[in-house]
């Protein structure tokens, strides 16, 4: 063909043109048909190509290769099917239909097929110049192929820009080798021509290239450049709204351009929650995407906090990608996720298909640095072309220097470091630390950080806490150490100067939680708390209420409300965004403080009667109000005021996450000023201690004592509040009683005391009453209290405030005085219904659910009106005051013999905070249970009616009691005597066990195990059966049951799962299973043999092989896990506390594994096995009373069940286990039936031991089969 010619040809010519074209030595043209065009087009080139002949009747052609491309998922195989299915066509239509198989095939032959191991341009290069003269060769799919010559553009703006350069370099290099080789090549672009001007210049700028090409429809891609150019930098100046409008009204996109530029315009303001609604509303739209957009999705998904279904997108089509821009897409994604499993999933085709890929080359360096291998970390960014990668060479060079040997000085070579290069001295800081911990210097490391004090950096206190933690679960540090009260100071410090910074602040409350730091945590949490609080604030002036212009009445603020709202949503186009508007001041024709106060006022009594979904939006419309109107105030921080006004209110209307946003609002719009700042953190603290998430409660309040020392009288008078209702919360009611004197001083400087003391009364109250129960007093004692609250409920309606939180004490105190046999209610009662008249309907169930008496038909209302947590982890905190509504249910439940009460009472105290995820990483929607009277009945009996019993189990004051359901009917309801089972004989049991169940028969006999569980037995129990109960009967495992004088775990399966709707959600959810199994132990870096884990490993090497299970010894499982049904996991296990709250897994030598890495990473699997000590004992939270315990932390990363030993186990009993457990699965019995023929096995093989053959606990769904039966 012509140079530079560019014929556009379609399928009838196409042909012609070949015959015409192709096969002219020394010449190369470009084949540009479409993308990833169908592979018989390419069988007909060759088949013309192999039957082209010369004037002299021979074959034009000497040879003909074909260069396909690596193999990668399917993509090979449809290529070579495609190709011999055109070749064959291309024969037939030759010949006229007289082609035989045999000439077919014969010609076939000529072809050289060559698949090249990689996309590396210098490598095919290589292969094309071995070629003999009077080649034909066709490069399959060109434009995937990099070049290490090619000139990168730093103005790349999209996938085609860079693929055409490279293309344009594979040309030029093309043409040599073609010109020196007298050889032909047909470059098969894999696309069509470039959309944009420049980049088809550029094709076209080879001389001796010709092009056929598709006639297409040529998008204008820079016209959409520049379209989306424009929305993405109105989005960042703050007009989103008119942004998402131009969206919405543009005509020349698509629905699916319309989602997807939404999905990055609202990434762009990190509109996170509105990103997750929108992929949710459309999902079935991103069904129908691409590969590579869907990597886009991911990308965005990721950004919003959905990681399991953005790894999901990334794993769903990382098969399917081939060009170095996907690549990058799907592999900076996996690194933002952080999950190993996903990272190596990537990397390996990654790495294959692009060897010299620059991204891959930086992230080996930035492993090695992570790994204080700073000498390799070098040497990799010295072979890189960037200035930048220059000057990381060079400062990872010094590191190496700096850091070689076993006695280097942190102190010396940070100041060698910082002096050479002074751009690097704050990051170098973090690299030490991290050179420290790998040369097993941890606590060094830790040190190192710790003094700097003040001046640490935000990467230096997150290694900071990383480091801590690994310190505390490996024992070199201990949670009572002064040093962990330093780290918190100046963690709290850091972020109180940076209140916006949500990732500090969700570590340092990880750090401190129970699993890490035990119950030393929270004390340590509220230690510092107190101590700020103890340090008396600067007061900054402001009058007193008396002073202050007052509000305007509330029938006049209603227009100027309007009139913002107009403002807000023609200046937002529509679109309204908490924070991104500020009112100019000519738009208010009233003082702006009279008009935030009369905002307040209405916030108040709107969300006291709040009862639906309109009504949020109207306090959701006060939000917007008020921030777009307080900077016009002299005191532009009200708006947080409002804030937290409303977040309140809908957290005691169960709009719970509507709160946790609020909060969340309220730290973007900190700022910069540090007296807002801690107006912000209180503000959040103040809302989160209101839904009980009491430790980031804490962690926020600090950080705002931290943020700024000066405080108005009002915040004071707030603060101490919360810190009261902290104390009182967390049972040191008489601690908080302290603070009250305070409370009233800042009311007196307020000049309100006398018309506002009566709050500090029912904070009193609260404090008394909340003693009163835990300590227990006299009737007298009773009398005086109720007297108070009788007088504080007057000052209530008097002053016409919120009655709830009056009615829930009288509420508490009439159930008291029933307990106590006081008669004489009836003033108490008529007063409680007084106050119960004023509140709406879903608040006068709260009251009446808190009573002495709560109906069911109470409790289902308040737990219908708790709306849906965004994060499962949230869920425990919303529904414990259900738990404790539940508590009083059952003793009702238990007096009627009401069944269907019983069961709603277990089921509201079963672990809720679990939810069954599919594989795409979304959570499995199911019907509520607790939302519905009879739901929880309606599902035991249908759960029992598939095999075997369920037994619900619920504590009642010092007893238990059961119900059991069998064949789809209640079968039993059984309360047992205190001489069968009792909560004081648990509580006396929960000291020590089941920890102590690992002592020898020497330390601890067979007989003082049965003293142990002395008291702790059942009447009866079902020889099949699956337990529900709540996490603090939960600790007692149902194998250890007494049953008619026997451990109930060798002669009855036992299962226990989260909770009746959990297994509902198991059940419907079905998956099915693939087969196959994996184990992984850990590798040590000692070389023991006599190891517990290496002993393991010995004694399981044959009963694997007969099994044909695989054996990983890598430091972390591999991907591979992801396609086997059952994991099998052997590792040390680690708790907090002596007999309290699973911590860590590790390997003999003590080397900690990243437990979230491995749920991770085993997730596909249905079936989790556990030889991992405690890994299957569960503890309840301190907080929501849900549960803790790393069986649950499979469930939650998407296991189906879950066996593991509730203490340590010696490493013998695992081959006798797996030995029975997998006859029984293989053989196709249920998991419930081969989980106890493990547990026989080992009785039966080694001895009858309980603390042996009882072990191992089955938690999660027990109907599940080897193979899944229709």
């Amino acid at each position: 063909m012509e140079s530079n010619e560019d014929v556009n040809i379609d399928q009838k010519n196409f042909m012609e043109l070949i015959c015409s074209n192709a096969l002219d030595w020394g010449k190369l043209d470009i084949l540009a048909v479409g993308r990833d065009s169908e592979q018989n087009l390419l069988g007909k080139i060759c088949a013309y190509f192999a039957a082209l002949g010369d004037k002299s009747g021979n074959r034009k052609a000497d040879a003909v290769w074909v260069v396909l491309t690596p193999k990668h998922g399917d993509i090979a195989d449809a290529i070579l099917l495609g190709l011999n299915k055109g070749f064959a066509e291309a024969y037939d239509l030759m010949s006229g239909g007289e082609a035989t198989k045999d000439i077919v095939a014969e010609n076939l032959d000529f072809l050289t097929l060559v698949s090249t191991v990689s996309f590396d341009g210098d490598a095919l290069l290589t292969l094309l110049a071995e070629a003999p003269p009077r080649t034909g060769i066709i490069v399959v799919d060109a434009k995937y192929y990099r070049f290490i010559e090619t000139r990168k553009d730093p103005a790349f703006e999209t996938a085609e820009d860079e693929w055409s350069a490279h293309v344009h370099q594979m040309l030029l290099e093309t043409n040599k080798l073609c010109a020196q080789n007298n050889s032909y090549v047909l470059l098969h672009l894999g696309d069509y021509l470039p959309s944009r001007p420049k980049n088809r210049d550029i094709l076209f700028s080879i001389e001796d290239a010709g092009v056929l090409a598709l006639d297409v429809p040529a998008e204008d891609v820079d016209a959409v450049i520049t379209r989306v150019e424009k929305w993405h930098e109105a989005a960042k100046a703050g007009k989103l709204g008119a942004v998402i409008r131009d969206v919405d009204e543009d005509q020349d996109i698509s629905d699916l351009t319309r989602v997807l530029t939404k999905l990055e315009l609202l990434n762009i303001g990190e509109y996170f929650t509105e990103i997750q609604t929108l992929l949710k509303e459309n999902r079935s739209l991103l069904d129908d995407l691409t590969f590579d957009r869907l990597l886009h999705v991911a990308r965005i998904a990721e950004a919003a906090d959905a990681d399991d279904f953005a790894e999901s997108l990334i794993s769903k089509v990382v098969d399917q990608i081939r060009s170095e821009t996907d690549f990058v897409i799907a592999f900076n994604t996996a690194l933002r996720i952080g999950r190993s499993g996903l990272i190596e999933k990537i990397r390996i085709p990654y790495s294959r298909l692009y060897p010299n890929s620059e991204m891959l080359h930086r992230y080996e360096a930035d492993l090695a640095s992570q790994n204080a291998d700073f000498s390799l970390a070098s040497e990799i960014f010295s072979k890189l072309p960037s200035k930048a990668d220059s000057v990381r060479s060079e400062y990872f060079g010094l590191l190496a220097q700096e850091t070689d040997g076993t006695n280097w000085t942190p102190s010396e070579a940070l100041v060698s470091i910082s002096d050479a290069m002074k751009e690097k001295a704050e990051v170098v800081v973090v690299d030490l630390a991290r050179a420290l911990e790998r040369s097993g210097r941890r606590i060094e490391a830790f040190q190192f950080l710790l003094q700097r004090g003040a001046d640490i950096s935000i990467p230096q206190v997150n290694s900071l806490i990383r480091i801590a933690e690994r310190a505390v679960q490996s024992g070199e540090l201990l949670p009572d150490d002064q040093a962990v009260e330093k780290l918190l100071d100046i963690a709290l410090s850091s972020l109180g100067k940076n209140a916006s910074n949500g990732g500090l602040r969700v570590r340092i409350a990880d750090l401190f939680a129970p699993n890490i730091m035990g119950g030393t945590g929270y004390a340590t949490l509220m230690i510092a708390v107190l101590k700020r609080a103890n340090v008396p604030s600067a007061i900054r002036p402001r009058p007193k209420i008396s002073d202050r212009k007052p509000a305007i009445e509330i029938d006049e603020v209603m227009p100027h409300f309007k009139g913002v709202m107009q403002w807000l949503e023609t200046a937002g186009y529509g679109r309204l965004i908490v924070g991104e508007q500020i009112l100019p001041s000519e738009q208010l024709d009233v003082p702006a403080d009279q008009f935030l106060s009369a905002l307040v006022k209405l916030v108040d009594h709107h969300g006291a009667i709040m009862q639906d979904d309109g009504d949020e939006k109207v306090l959701q419309m006060y939000a917007l109000v008020a921030c777009a109107v307080a900077p016009l105030s002299p005191e532009p921080d009200e708006d947080l005021s409002v804030l937290r006004t409303i977040g309140s209110r809908l957290a005691s209307s169960g709009r719970t996450q509507s709160a946790r946003d609020i909060a969340e609002q309220a730290l973007k719009l900190a700022g910069e000023r540090p007296e807002r700042r801690r107006q912000a953190l209180f503000t959040f603290a103040d809302i989160y201690a209101r839904l009980g998430m009491r430790s980031e409660a804490l962690v926020a309040l600090g950080a705002a004592f931290e943020a700024s020392g000066d405080a108005t009288w009002d915040q004071v008078w707030f603060e101490t509040n919360l810190l009261f209702r902290l104390l009182r919360d967390s049972g040191m009611s008489e601690l908080g009683t302290s603070l009250l004197d305070l409370s009233r001083q800042a009311l007196g400087a307020m000049g309100v005391l006398d018309r506002d003391g009566y709050r500090v009364d029912m904070f009193e109250l609260q404090a008394a009453l909340s003693t009163f129960q835990s300590r227990g007093g006299s009737t007298d004692e009773l009398d005086q209290l109720m007297d108070k609250a009788m007088k504080n409920a007057l000052a209530v309606t008097e002053r016409s405030d919120d009655p709830l939180p009056i009615s829930m004490i009288l509420s508490a105190l009439l159930g008291l005085a029933f307990e106590k046999g006081v008669t004489d209610t009836k003033e108490i009662e008529l007063l409680i219904e007084g106050l119960i008249s004023k509140l709406p309907d879903s608040k006068k169930s709260l009251v009446n659910a808190a009573g002495p008496h709560p109906t069911l038909a109470d409790i289902a209302a308040v737990a219908s009106s708790i709306s849906p947590a965004r994060y499962v982890e949230d869920t425990g905190y919303d529904v414990r005051h259900i738990r404790v509504m539940a508590c009083r249910l059952v003793q009702q439940a238990v007096s009627d013999v009401d069944p269907m009460s019983l069961i709603y009472a277990v089921e509201a105290s079963a672990d809720r905070a679990i939810k069954v995820m599919s594989l795409d990483g979304t959570p499995l929607v199911v019907e509520r249970l607790l939302d519905k009277e009879d739901r929880p009945k309606v599902a035991a009996e249908k759960l029992s009616g598939e095999g075997f019993a369920i037994v619900g189990m619920a504590l009642l004051e010092n007893q238990i009691t059961t119900i059991e359901f069998n064949n789809g009917n209640v079968d039993d309801v059984c309360l047992e005597p205190e001489k069968t089972f009792s909560v004081d004989a648990l509580s006396k049991w929960s000291e020590d066990f089941p920890r102590n169940y690992m002592l020898d028969d020497q330390e601890f006999s067979h007989d003082m195990m049965a003293a142990s569980l002395e008291g702790l037995g059942l009447t009866k129990l079902p020889k099949k059966c699956i337990v529900v109960s709540d996490a603090k009967l939960s600790r007692l495992p149902p194998n250890l049951l007494r049953v008619e004088g026997s451990y109930a775990g060798f002669s009855h399966a036992i299962a226990t799962v989260p909770s009746l709707e959990w297994l509902t959600a198991s059940r419907a959810l079905d998956r099915k299973g693939a087969g196959g199994a994996r184990m992984w132990i850990p590798a040590s870096d000692i070389q023991d043999d006599t190891a517990p884990l290496s002993l393991m490993k010995g004694e399981l090497v044959d009963i694997l092989k007969e099994n044909q299970i695989p054996l990983e010894t890598t430091g972390q499982p591999s991907e591979q896990f992801g396609t086997s049904d059952v994991a099998i996991i052997a590792a040390h296990g680690g708790l907090a506390e002596s007999n309290k709250y699973f911590r860590s897994i590790s390997d003999d030598s003590h080397m900690l594994k990243n437990v979230s890495e491995v749920t991770s990473t085993i997730k596909p699997s249905r079936l989790a096995i556990l030889f991992i000590c405690s890994g299957g004992r569960v503890d309840p939270h301190p907080e929501t009373g849900m549960a803790i315990g790393l069986a649950r932390q499979f469930l939650i990363r998407g296991s189906s069940a879950v066996i593991a030993p509730a203490w340590p186990i010696p490493f013998f009993i695992a081959r006798p286990w797996l030995d029975g457990f997998l006859k029984e699965w293989n053989s196709g019995s249920l998991l419930i039936d081969a989980y106890h023929a493990g547990n026989l096995s080992i009785a039966n093989n080694t001895s009858w031991d309980p603390k042996r053959t009882l072990a191992m606990t089955l938690y999660g769904d027990p109907y599940l089969r080897i193979h899944s039966v229709d």
